[in-house]
């Protein structure tokens, strides 16, 4: 025992001694909570979006920095390309995948590591993150004068907190935040320490740059936190009317401050913020109207408590698990009776934090408005870590009236924990149990300071690998089954059969491919380089949505979708050549494609089918719709519409018509063909609304037509679901009081449901329409769903709709329709009369050749974007939006040569406006090394 404290009072005495002891701290505890990942083979790629996202988005960029290098030092070029074909109909590389990867320096690590180790990197990152997180806040701790023991213990908590143990295994660019957040708020107090800027600006623009969206909240919370610093330092001078000068002077000098170093850090992160802002303030995801209360549910505020020490997940992914040690803080801050100007400021901030879990409308502002949800709390995280630092050295000598006004904090609280059976947990109630415990320890045991560090630490390491345990270990959960085996997610996104099965047509001209009933992973082309119609990523083109929204495509979110609804005409328009179906989805096919006779490629468990009524990538016609005659008529005459001519805004449709070209009309040729509706079990049906309790069905009986494409539709479809008394309006008087009381428990604890789901049966066949409301995260405004039933074989036939929650779905109009197979044909063919010919697909470039005997309007199935240019016979002419996701061009008849050019907008004015940043940070630091030097001399 002497000998070892020999040693530690020498390497105390070591320079670095507390990076040395905290990178030890932080690698023990790691392997603590983590070794359950590697013991039972498993990687740390969730099996949702991190699959499909966040790894998915890395291993792309990767592969993309090894290419650009490779190009150049092979072909002496450099080609960064900016679009890619195989990201859903086609999309920005940057602005896409910049919410995943690109633009975190750290991610660019990811060009050193071979693509087979590339999962082992994805986990490396999640360490990183949190290692520099917790380095950023040790630093801040530290200069504020804090203890090295108290700082190491905070940034522990801080570093295993919840939102990275779930939310940042979960998406892998959550982390971000958690690496970023503390090295700004560092910045920012070296500001007020009258310290260089540099911290402050080259954290900002590593936080802008890696992730816009936790950017947006770390600048609100370091805005609000720098102007309660401002606030608690200049407090004397505020208050004094012959301060007041001072106070305004002292104000707009730490603002110009700001003002310059923020300005650096945005000129420095534009190259990436720039072009995503610019598509983030268009995605409908954003943009629709949300419900937001006043209040949440009561079971949220006992959340807050019970959820405190541990990892589970409060209401609107309120994520805590801050250990015993970060509760105990808490108490011993909030029981201070006279704390000094420092102290009550980090408690003001803790307890504002506190508020902002408990308002709804704080977590929809720091959401940027988009809706209620709380992913901000690793900046709670940190205040609690702050909290510790700062007071946890009292712990060791509690006395007195402290020790009393502690207990009179602590025992509410642990009977609080206990007392509701609907937030009651094992993990919480042995976490109260271990944090009264370790004050009974402090309380009652007086020791010198070294033994009760020991005992604090003691109780931090349980506490973490409790934390660890309850949430990784198979024998208290089951959230590891969610992440993936090694190497699993690399075969799963490297799956070439859909690639391999094209290939096998020898087809190489451009088009698009569906694929129905095999197991593919979402966004799995953009590994293979396959084109499809699918697309799962956070921001997608407003374009896109309007497509999908006007066209009333079954999918709730605008940013999630995969294909046309196999609806015949909108697969020619996409250019969809070929439909890949799992034997038992050949009910899936769109009319007008045929099966392609089987040959080598083509595994067993699949069929290929070819469309008969595909057009090319350019397509062209001699019509014009105005907008406003399209959104005029129904969704199956919009698809007419969409086969007739070309729709265009109705200022394109005015400008054309200035040129010489000419609008047309079109007619809805489909037909209804319902002819009635047959409510079952307890339900009603009335006033174009199903009020459904349990057990409940409809029937729509309709006219099946042969050769036909049959559709069913619901147009304003909503849902207000029922609590679980509401189920039994009926039924309440035949329950047992015993089942009563179940339902009445049921009733408390669960709140109206805020998603569901229709499903559509026919011949054995189901489809699912799902929807939310306005209660829901995910909600994008969508209230229009259409089901394509296929073609029929005629006679009268019954679709069967079954509801999955209680409630009343209300809609303005529900009807099926039938339009004849023979009507798109021949409308498909007649665009095809004059295609774009020669087609090449190149790095950023589409050309092609263009003859016809008329004036006509090239429709390019390509989505539409503002980076686009396009050049007739080498001059630049307009791109018009067509078909309200598509681009058009105006050619006059003869013979041209096309050239369509991509680039990122903004890239090039944020790639300027970096070079201005540097020379700025430039500036700033030979700026503020002058005025120290003047100070110095000054002061000597």
């Amino acid at each position: 025992m002497t000998s070892f404290l020999v040693f530690y009072n020498r390497f105390k005495k070591i320079k670095g001694a507390y990076f040395i002891s905290y990178t030890v701290m932080f690698a023990a505890v790691s392997l603590l909570m983590f070794f359950y990942f590697p013991l039972y083979h498993k990687g740390f790629i969730w099996q949702q979006d991190g699959l499909k996202q966040h790894y998915n988005g890395l291993l792309y960029y990767s592969r993309y920095l090894k290419n650009i290098v490779s190009t150049l030092i092979n072909e002496g070029r450099l080609i960064i390309p900016k679009w890619d074909f195989s990201i859903g109909y086609g999309s920005d590389i940057i602005t896409t995948l910049h919410y995943y990867a690109i633009g975190d320096p750290l991610t660019l690590l990811s060009f050193f590591v071979p693509l087979s180790l590339m999962e082992f990197f994805y986990a490396f990152l999640f360490f990183l993150r949190a290692y520099i997180g917790g380095l950023g806040f040790s630093l801040l701790s530290l200069e504020r004068g804090n203890k090295r023991f108290s700082t190491l213990i905070a940034a522990l908590i801080y570093c295993f907190s919840a939102f990275g143990l779930v939310l940042g295994l979960m998406h892998g660019i959550f982390m971000v935040p958690v690496c970023y957040f503390p090295w700004i708020i560092y910045g920012i107090d070296r500001i007020f320490r009258e310290k260089p800027g540099a911290v402050f600006i080259l954290s900002t623009a590593a936080a802008a740059a890696a992730n816009f969206y936790f950017f947006y909240m770390e600048i609100f919370l370091a805005v609000l936190y720098s102007l309660h610093l401002f606030w608690t330092r200049e407090r004397e001078s505020a208050s004094s009317p012959d301060k007041a000068p001072e106070y305004i002077k002292d104000f707009f000098k730490i603002f110009f401050r700001f003002f310059i170093y923020g300005l650096d850090a945005f000129l420095l992160s534009a190259v990436f913020l720039l072009p995503v802002l610019s598509v983030m303030f268009t995605s409908e995801r954003f943009s629709a109207e949300k419900y937001v209360p006043v209040l949440y549910h009561l079971k949220h505020y006992l959340q807050l408590i019970t959820c405190f020490m541990v990892t589970r997940r409060g209401g609107n992914w309120t994520l805590m698990g801050y250990t015993v040690t970060g509760a105990l803080a808490v108490l011993l801050i909030c029981s201070e009776k006279n704390p000094g100007e420092e102290r009550k400021g980090i408690r003001y901030r803790f307890l504002a934090l506190t508020l902002f879990a408990m308002v709804p409308a704080f977590g929809y502002m720091l959401n940027g408005f988009a809706y209620v949800v709380n992913r901000w709390t690793f900046a709670y995280a940190l205040s609690v870590a702050a909290v510790t630092a700062a007071v946890l050295p009292e712990a060791s000598d509690l006395q007195g009236e402290r020790k009393d006004r502690l207990l009179r904090l602590l025992i509410p609280l642990c009977v609080l924990s206990a007392a509701f059976f609907f937030v009651r947990n094992e993990e919480a109630l042995l976490s109260w149990l271990l944090l009264l415990m370790m004050v009974l320890i402090l309380i009652t045991i007086k020791q010198p300071e070294k033994y009760m560090k020991a005992v604090i630490l003691a109780f931090t390491l349980i506490s973490l690998s409790l934390n660890g345990w309850n949430l990784y270990s198979t024998a208290e959960a089951d959230y590891l089954d969610e992440f993936l085996p090694f190497h699993e997610a690399d075969r799963r996104l490297n799956d070439s059969v859909p690639s391999d099965i094209v290939k096998s047509t020898g087809d190489d001209s451009f088009f698009r491919t569906e694929i129905r009933g095999l197991d593919t992973t979402q966004n799995s082309s953009i590994q293979t380089g396959f084109k499809g119609t699918q697309f799962y990523f956070s921001l997608t083109s407003p374009y896109i949505s309007d497509f999908i929204n006007s066209l009333y495509f079954n999918c709730p979110k605008d940013y999630d979708y995969d294909g046309v609804e196999a609806r015949a005409g909108l697969e020619g328009l996409a250019a969809v050549k070929y439909f890949i179906a799992g034997k038992d989805s050949k009910w899936q096919v769109p009319a007008g494609f045929r099966e392609v006779p089987e040959r080598d490629g083509i595994p067993e468990n699949a069929v290929l089918y070819k469309n008969e009524n595909a057009l090319p990538l350019g397509f062209s016609t001699d019509k014009m719709i105005r907008r406003s005659e399209f959104d005029a008529s129904k969704v199956t005459g919009r698809q007419s519409a969409l086969l007739t001519g070309a729709v265009v805004s109705d200022e394109d449709a005015a400008e054309l018509k200035n040129k010489g070209f000419q609008e047309t009309e079109f007619t809805d040729d489909s037909e209804n063909v319902l002819i009635n509706i047959t409510p079952e079990g307890d339900m009603d049906y009335g006033n174009n609304s199903f009020t459904v309790r349990r057990n409940a069905t409809v029937t729509v009986t309709f006219e099946g037509r042969p050769g036909s494409e049959n559709c069913l539709f619901f147009k304003g479809l909503e849902f207000e679901g029922f609590k679980e008394r509401e189920k039994y309006e009926r039924a309440w008087g035949g329950l047992t009081p015993y089942e009563q009381a179940k339902v009445m428990d049921k009733n408390t604890t669960d709140g109206r449901p805020s998603v569901s789901s229709l499903m559509v049966s026919v011949g054995g066949n189901s489809q699912i329409i799902e929807f939310y409301n306005k209660r829901n995260d995910y909600y994008c405004g969508r209230k229009n769903f259409l089901i394509n039933l296929g073609e029929s074989e005629g006679g009268e036939q019954q679709a069967i709709i079954s509801f999955r929650e209680a409630g009343v779905y209300s809609f303005e109009a529900l009807e099926v329709r039938s339009q004849k197979v023979s009507s798109l044909t021949e409308k498909l063919n007649k665009l095809k009369e004059a295609p774009l010919k020669d087609i090449e697909v190149n790095v950023d470039r589409v050309s092609g050749s263009f003859s016809a005997d008329s004036d006509r309007l090239l429709i390019l199935s390509i989505p539409y974007s503002r980076g686009w240019s396009a050049y007739v016979d080498g001059e630049r002419e307009k791109l018009f939006r067509a078909d309200l996701m598509y681009m058009a061009l105006l050619v006059s008849k003869g013979e041209h040569r096309i050239v369509l050019e991509y680039e990122t907008p903004f890239l090039k004015t944020g790639g300027i406006m970096g070079i201005f940043g540097i020379l700025l940070f430039i500036i700033v630091i030979i700026a503020e090394k002058r005025y120290d030097k003047q100070y110095e001399n000054k002061n000597f």
